[in-house]
């Protein structure tokens, strides 16, 4: 009958399958469209994350510094081996609240761009589950982390700093748990990737 197939096992083949049958390639193309025909409304950054942890990762939480969402909001849930992709737009001095959660207050005015974090939760290799946070800002910053579950829960100005004092680039690895976050500037518009998977995947 074989070996079982292990976590490790889907979150490999799903690292591996990441770029398969054109499916990152359609995806970004996808969401490029979808902001080309939404140019009016000030689209500041495509975003796209992928999942290769060998389970389904769930949404937690997500804190908007100022930005507003120009597609459909972040996605619930995101299956092992698949993208999620999604437009984030700007919002422009002074109407710009940041909120969580009901708590709004007035974000410093320098210019239009958008600034956020995500929160998904998932399982390592053992099934403990741990959080991935990913956070970017338009002009281009980047900037990942991973903790044990709740970590995050009042810690977002201090995400904040770190996204300021980011770069273009970043990884996080944290019990047998990786993730990569990027960012790019295009022609056309800023481009936000993130991988989520594990250490020995």
């Amino acid at each position: 009958m074989g070996n079982p197939v292990t976590r490790i096992d889907r979150a490999r083949v799903a690292l591996n399958m990441k770029n398969a049958g054109n499916k990152y390639v359609n995806t970004k193309e996808n969401v490029f469209s979808l902001a080309r025909g939404r140019a009016q409304y000030n689209v500041a950054t495509i975003c796209l994350i992928y999942n290769a942890t060998g389970d389904t990762i769930t949404l937690r939480r997500h804190f908007h510094k100022w930005g507003k969402f120009e597609s459909s909001s972040y996605p619930r849930n995101i299956p092992n081996g698949q993208w999620a992709a999604f437009l984030y737009g700007e919002a422009s001095w002074p109407d710009r609240p940041a909120f969580l959660h009901g708590e709004s207050y007035w974000a410093r005015p320098i210019g239009p761009e958008s600034e956020t974090a995500v929160l998904y939760r998932g399982k390592n290799e053992a099934g403990q589950e741990c959080d991935w946070l990913f956070a970017w800002s338009s002009p281009c910053k980047a900037y990942t982390e991973i903790k044990e579950v709740y970590y995050f829960k009042n810690r977002w100005n201090e995400i904040g700093d770190k996204l300021d004092n980011s770069d273009l680039t970043k990884q996080d690895e944290w019990n047998g748990c990786l993730s990569y976050a990027s960012i790019e500037s295009t022609d056309e518009f800023p481009v936000f990737e993130a991988i989520l998977t594990l250490k020995n995947a």
